[in-house]
């Protein structure tokens, strides 16, 4: 029977710029099979929306470098021509988007094998942002 995990906060209210960054915490996420992430966007004034997207790592101690991130989610373009036998399928990181009139979503990331999670976030805008708009994100863990 699978358990699951109290919540735990990977963001609160985390004010967000407008360049694609980690923000919040890094949670320890070894010996969980996966996770249901919970984001929320408040907007600022003069964002239009947020991007983000989850990374997840495999590392013994925690990440200290962007490059120990992977996407948690990632797509293949798989338009490419075969040549010799080989499809070139390039992959593409998954990054969500939310709007001011729906600022939430849920995620379940299968977290087998993977020690450390985090969010990367950005405030898109068409103007200037005077104010930052903030990302919260709770994490329930499932395991067994």
């Amino acid at each position: 029977m699978s358990e699951k995990t109290n919540a735990q906060t990977l963001a609160t209210a985390v004010a967000l710029t407008t360049t694609l960054a980690g923000v919040g915490s890094v949670l320890a996420v070894r010996g969980l099979d996966g996770a249901l992430v919970q984001v929320k966007y408040a907007p600022g004034t003069g964002g239009t929306g947020a991007e983000y997207d989850l990374e997840i790592s495999g590392d013994e101690t925690e990440p200290d470098a962007d490059t120990k991130w992977w996407p948690a989610k990632s797509l293949s373009d798989e338009s490419a021509t075969p040549s010799s036998g080989v499809v070139v399928a390039p992959r593409s990181r998954v990054v969500h988007q939310l709007v001011t009139a729906e600022p939430r979503q849920a995620h379940w990331i299968d977290l087998t094998g993977v020690r450390w999670l985090r969010l990367r976030a950005k405030e898109t805008t068409a103007t200037s942002i005077s104010v930052a708009g903030s990302m919260t994100a709770t994490v329930y863990g499932q395991r067994g």
